[in-house]
């Protein structure tokens, strides 16, 4: 009775780790038949427009595709995030500063006198912060729950916005904090058996 038994568990986990690799190999093929169709492309279109608008959980959004879809789609939802923190970062960047000052208030902004530089009596981490700025941009767009700064979108556009982050710096720094997430989803998936 019990080598009956060992015998099905044996021939029961036997089967299910088969299933188990048809269903993958099911997943894997539907997967990709999808990234490579019109549908996946205005997918992907919509994810960018969404990323790039403030207040938007863009992050979320790319997460769920590469869920869906794993590592077929992984390079495609990484190349379109850079490509939306780019295109906020780049609108940020077109706003005139005279004309949004002028909105908001109503004297100019050569009257208002600089802000000085920290002296020492900031926290340390807020002069870490300011001096590496590229990281404090990164850390941000990492950060959960980012959305309520403004998201992936907003966070990029401010530092457009702010004009103290060059567009190299911020396209390096924008490509290295977004890699984690897609990379670990495509390493995963040609390390898993």
């Amino acid at each position: 009775m019990l080598f009956a038994l060992l015998g099905g568990l044996l021939l029961a986990g036997h089967l299910g780790v088969e299933a188990a690799s048809g269903l993958l190999d099911v997943r894997s093929r539907l997967a990709n038949e999808i990234v490579h169709s019109p549908f996946f492309w205005g997918l992907l279109l919509a994810y960018v427009l969404l990323m790039t608008t403030p207040f938007v959980p863009g992050a979320e959004i790319g997460l769920l595709l590469l869920v869906t879809l794993g590592a077929d789609a992984a390079g495609y939802v990484y190349i379109a995030t850079v490509t939306a923190l780019l295109l906020a970062y780049s609108l940020g960047r077109l706003v005139p500063l005279d004309a949004l000052w002028a909105a908001w208030v109503t004297i100019s902004p050569s009257d208002v006198p600089r802000v000085p530089d920290f002296d020492g009596s900031a926290h340390p981490i807020a002069r870490s912060l300011l001096r590496h700025r590229c990281c404090a941009v990164a850390l941000l767009l990492n950060l959960p729950g980012n959305a309520v700064l403004g998201g992936g979108g907003g966070i990029a556009f401010a530092a457009g916005l702010s004009r103290t982050i060059t567009v190299p710096q911020f396209a390096l720094t924008v490509a290295i904090a977004v890699a984690p997430v897609p990379a670990a989803v495509f390493l995963g998936a040609s390390l898993s058996p």
